[in-house]
């Protein structure tokens, strides 16, 4: 497991560096050639504080979702859709997606609850009684 991660790390990386690079590229004038590499070695080394930082990230990860994907995939859509048909929108159109919005508050609400309580969960401080 390890070494795959090892040796698929750097094309997992490539796309965030590749979308931030060139923002950043003007901050290293007279060392662009080296700047990348040290810009790598950056952000490999925040990602490895990060992970072993927060060992366990499964209930982190479960609040991302629950506040992300329910957007992107419920609220996203439906408002891009309301603001381009908004002319000719119909009576069922409206009806659907308040419907739709209906159902992301619920996912979102109850998603985020549930993801708190697992975090409280992991991370309360809980200790057992031992010797």
């Amino acid at each position: 497991m390890s070494l795959s991660v090892l040796f698929s790390f750097g094309l997992v990386f490539y796309v965030p560096i590749s979308i931030l690079w060139p923002m950043i590229r003007s901050k290293f004038n007279k060392m662009v050639r080296y700047g990348e590499a040290i810009f790598r070695f950056c952000g490999v080394i925040a990602t490895t504080i990060l992970a072993v930082s927060i060992p366990e990230m499964v209930p982190l990860l479960s609040l991302l979702a629950a506040l992300s994907m329910t957007t992107v995939m419920l609220l996203i859509p439906v408002v891009i859709e309301t603001a381009t048909k908004w002319e000719q929108a119909t009576r069922f159109l409206l009806v659907k997606n308040i419907g739709i919005t209906l159902i992301w508050i619920l996912l979102l609400i109850f998603g985020t609850i549930e993801s708190m309580l697992s975090i409280i969960k992991e991370y309360g401080g809980v200790k057992e009684k031992g010797c």
